[in-house]
């Protein structure tokens, strides 16, 4: 007799009936389970579709761990911009010089991968223009403006997804937002500089600095002292420097500006501390050692909403450190050659709440070397070369992957313990060469950058397979180079 099996099951009959078959397994086979419900009344063509695009995510669906995972859609990335600039500098008398600088320019990206897409454009205007005078021979003054102008154009097809979270949840089976935004940004700011030596040997250099965010109607001032005092003037010199001071950064428009973000997002504030010291070892060569400490809160944060358009909500709710030391070996420009050396050793931390732990920062690097080296040829003839090895990021590594039959992919599984792996160091070579042309009232300059010059794979982040058994290093931009002409009036 034919009875329905959720009756079965239910226990309606006296005795339990149970249905299995027994089939042989192959590698490449693919399962789907289902209900009666499903495969009692879905016809045999709609189920093979289903396992066709079972078969689609399992053979393309790498997740890359910066980024939208992948759905089984295409990817695609494309990037422009373009830069132009006018610097007028003059001198209105011996004491007295004025600089003014204009430069326009836009970004544009789109990225896209199957159904989802951010789309965004932003035409920027930034301006600065200062002025420095020597008043007395102990006392100088410089100050001048800054401001920077833009207009956005900003479209997305996403779900909710914390942008500057390295570590950022899964899209699989969740809802999607589409979201569109234009506006202007505009950031004017004014900042005053005063150099006085009020006995010999000592020069202090206290400073203001005022800016205005237009997209979040508040004012910051920045206050500063750098202190500089020679122990010993002559040849070798011996030199204690140290600073102080307050900084202010705007939240990025997509944390401040309709729709994307929410009103009430305030600039994150940060304290600088630094003190080291100089040593000219011989002419031209000398060393730096300075040991720094940053001070970080108001540091903004994003929170799932079901009020906000985006699904995402900004508040400034963290804080964090960073401490070090940098060494610093420099060749004086002096003759045809000019060089320096750099060593950082430094640690970066971040909480999300006043009483919530620091854990390691996810653009934390330990060591930081660079090297830079410029040699002139004559005849206008330049050459130089740079080399750089950096720590690789931490990040918090998927130890496996568990299926979402909603989305038909599998979901990751973090490790317990935050950012406890580390992607591979960066180091990279590169090399450049300058040929300058100089005319009675102009000049013109082209140049070759080769980046990346012994074509280093360096890793930009970590994919994972399908079910997030298997990873390798996501490599960056092979050997490029660039080719340029800057002319000068």
């Amino acid at each position: 007799e034919d009875k329905n099996y959720l009756s079965r099951a239910m226990g309606i009959e006296l005795n339990m009936g149970i249905d299995y078959r027994a089939l042989p397994l192959e590698a490449g086979d693919v399962y789907l389970l289902t209900t009666d419900g499903v495969h009692d009344y879905v016809d045999d063509s709609a189920l093979a579709s289903v396992l066709e695009g079972l078969c689609q995510v399992r053979s393309i669906g790498t997740k890359t761990r910066r980024g939208v995972p992948a759905d089984g859609g295409d990817l695609a990335l494309k990037t422009q911009f373009w830069r132009t600039e006018a610097r007028v500098e003059t001198r209105l008398s011996d004491s007295t010089r004025w600089r003014t600088s204009v430069a326009a320019g836009r970004d544009a990206e789109r990225f896209s991968l199957g159904a989802l897409n951010i789309d965004w454009a932003f035409q920027r205007l930034d301006t600065r223009s200062e002025a420095r005078t020597q008043l007395t021979p102990e006392l100088a003054l410089t100050g001048g403006i800054d401001v920077q102008t833009g207009r956005y154009d900003v479209s997305w097809r996403l779900p909710a997804l914390d942008l500057e979270n390295n570590n950022a949840e899964p899209v699989f089976g969740r809802p999607v937002n589409e979201l569109h935004g234009k506006g202007n940004v505009a950031r004017p700011g004014a900042f005053l500089q005063l150099e006085a030596t009020p006995i010999h040997d000592l020069k202090l250099f206290p400073s203001v600095r005022v800016d205005y965010s237009y997209d979040t109607k508040k004012w910051t001032a920045d206050p500063r002292l750098g202190v500089r005092y020679d122990l010993h003037a002559g040849r070798p010199r011996t030199t204690l420097k140290g600073g102080v001071g307050i900084f202010h950064q705007p939240p990025d428009p997509y944390e401040s500006a309709r729709p994307f973000g929410n009103a009430g997002v305030l600039s994150e504030r940060a304290y600088h501390y630094s003190l080291g010291i100089e040593q000219e070892l011989w002419r031209p060569v000398e060393l730096s050692v300075e040991g720094f400490y940053k001070d970080m809160n108001n540091l903004v944060g994003a929170t799932p909403s079901n009020e906000s358009e985006s699904g995402m909500r900004y508040e400034n709710l963290g804080s964090g450190r960073s401490f070090g030391s940098e060494f610093l070996l420099r060749y004086n420009p002096e003759g045809r050659f000019f060089g320096w050396v750099a060593y950082t050793l430094s640690r970066s931390e971040r909480r999300d709440g006043p009483n919530e732990p620091y854990q390691l920062f996810e653009y934390d690097q330990t060591h930081i070397l660079t090297a830079l080296g410029s040699m002139k040829l004559g005849r206008g003839w330049q050459v130089g070369a740079r080399f750089r090895y950096v720590s690789g990021n931490p990040y918090t590594p998927y130890v496996g992957g568990v299926m979402d039959f909603d989305s038909g992919s599998y979901a990751p599984v973090e490790a317990n313990e935050p950012y406890s792996a580390r992607q591979e160091a960066f180091h990279q070579l590169d090399l450049r060469v300058d040929k300058t042309w100089k005319f009675r009232s102009w000049n013109l300059t082209a140049y070759l950058d080769l980046q990346n010059a012994y074509n280093h794979q360096n890793s930009e982040g970590v994919s994972y397979n399908y079910d997030f058994s298997q990873s390798k290093p996501q490599p960056g931009l092979p050997i490029l180079p660039i080719f340029g002409v800057r002319g000068e009036l």
